[in-house]
């Protein structure tokens, strides 16, 4: 669930700056909203600050990823979004990311999106 809060939060960020909205104001919006999770909350402050030192890292982020699909398909349940989510957690290890924080995951949208990223 982290893993695809995270790819939310990131595509709300690029989603929003694509259109000239300060990532401050957005956040403190997202902040104070129904999604404002704890992880939603301890994110802000490195996003503001376009810190991606890694709290926990893409590389071991998709790793447990890869651990939930492997166990799905051992019980024969899919995990549709895990999928997708660990795809692009794989995309930021295979660009040189994965030693940043998971937050990277918005790097790789803003460089596909070719906004100015960290």
């Amino acid at each position: 669930m982290v893993a695809g809060t995270a790819e939310l939060l990131a595509e709300c960020v690029a989603l929003a700056e694509a259109h000239d909205v300060r990532r401050d104001k957005l956040l403190e919006v997202v902040g104070a909203s129904a999604v404002a999770s704890p992880l939603v909350k301890y994110k802000i402050g490195p996003l503001l600050a376009d810190d991606y030192t890694s709290t926990f890292s893409s590389r071991l982020m998709r790793k447990d990823l890869d651990l939930a699909l492997e166990s799905a398909a051992a019980g024969g349940v899919p995990l549709p979004v895990t999928g997708v989510v660990q795809q692009l957690l794989q995309a930021c290890i295979s660009t040189g990311l994965g030693e940043l924080d998971f937050m990277a995951l918005l790097i790789r949208l803003q460089r596909e999106a070719g906004q100015t990223s960290a």
